[in-house]
């Protein structure tokens, strides 16, 4: 990825896959905005001639063509404001911000400044997830009758030793907007934003303030019920798992493999390519369904050699602020909906 100059806002898990795949790349990082002397350090061990700054408006001010910020949800509005204000590009990790108000605002901001705007929400890009949306777009499922969203992660308490993380203030909630985010939104983008949802929140293991455990359904109208579980207490953790029905088919996609079921019988169409040995995994077996430090690097990628060509395009990229608003509605329309006890409409 040569030409445009880069700086990472953030160098914590958010920023480790996005550190990763632009060293991959050989993308010009300028700076890195961090004030953790460990984080420090391994963003230089990346980056030896990038600048370690602190904060973010230090390495803005010094002009970038592009800024990946990965801080914190909260902080995600307020630095956006400052790169807009320098017309420069962003790429923005999921969630927009903390709150839908915030996300929102993001967005409008990005639009009236006339920069780029992408989020990180990967899972658009991996060929699983494009495979399945082609499938649907082709018809191979016929009409959607249903489906299901299922995240059964684990995380382990010394995850949540980081302040803040966890909160409402800080991150916007718990396991819905920070992890099972990623694969609500890849049924959401393929299959399109339900009529109305319900959800049930819990906080079961975790020390944290916001849930660990969420439980809802997405009502498509005309029957269509999708059900959705996500949990960040399912020791010792499993893949994520999508599955989507039609009058001719079902479609089954578990982490980076898509099967599908028809009246022909089984088919792999996409294929896992580093499937575990063992028949169930371990937290032995790296995943970000149990490490979120393993995260693979292909598909962040894809969607930064994506948003780069986009914006020089003067085009949306796939992963756009417009798409991911519709998926963080989904998400406050469901966390509304365990607040009040009652359906919420979209």
């Amino acid at each position: 990825m040569s030409g445009p100059r880069v700086v990472v806002v953030g160098a914590g898990f958010g920023a480790g896959a996005h550190l990763r795949a632009l060293k991959e790349l050989g993308a010009d990082v300028a700076a890195v905005v961090t004030g953790h002397p460990q984080r420090r350090a391994a963003a230089l061990a990346l980056f030896p001639g990038a600048r370690v700054d602190w904060p973010a408006s230090e390495a803005l001010r010094r002009g970038a063509d592009l800024v990946i910020v990965a801080s914190p949800a909260a902080t995600h509005l307020d630095i956006v404001r400052e790169a807009a204000r320098r017309g420069i590009d962003v790429v923005v990790e999921k969630p927009l911000d903390a709150t839908l108000a915030r996300a929102e605002e993001l967005v409008a901001v990005a639009r009236d400044a006339g920069i780029g705007l992408a989020v990180c929400l990967q899972h658009r890009y991996k060929p699983a997830g494009q495979a399945l949306r082609a499938l649907l777009g082709s018809g191979g499922l016929g009409g959607f009758t249903g489906g299901t969203v299922s995240v059964p992660w684990y995380r382990s308490a010394s995850y949540y030793a980081e302040p803040g993380r966890g909160s409402y203030a800080r991150d916007g909630g718990g396991v819905l907007i920070t992890q099972a985010i990623h694969a609500l939104d890849l049924f959401v983008s393929v299959v399109g934003v339900p009529q109305r949802v319900w959800a049930r929140t819990a906080t079961v293991a975790q020390p944290m303030e916001a849930e660990d455990t969420v439980a809802g359904v997405l009502d498509y109208g005309c029957g269509r019920l999708v059900s959705l579980h996500a949990t960040v207490a399912a020791y010792p953790g499993r893949d994520e798992e999508l599955t989507v029905s039609g009058t001719t088919g079902t479609a089954v996609l578990g982490a980076a493999e898509l099967n599908v079921c028809t009246a022909s019988g089984p088919e792999v169409l996409v294929a896992d390519p580093a499937p575990p040995t063992a028949a169930v995994r371990s937290t032995a077996v790296k995943s970000t369904a149990v490490d979120p430090g393993a995260m693979p690097t292909a598909w962040h990628r894809a969607l930064l050699l994506d948003a780069v060509e986009a914006f020089a395009a003067h085009r949306e990229p796939l992963a756009n602020g417009p798409s991911a608003l519709a998926t963080h509605r989904v998400v406050a329309a469901l966390y509304e909906s365990a607040k009040r006890d009652a359906w919420v409409e979209l």
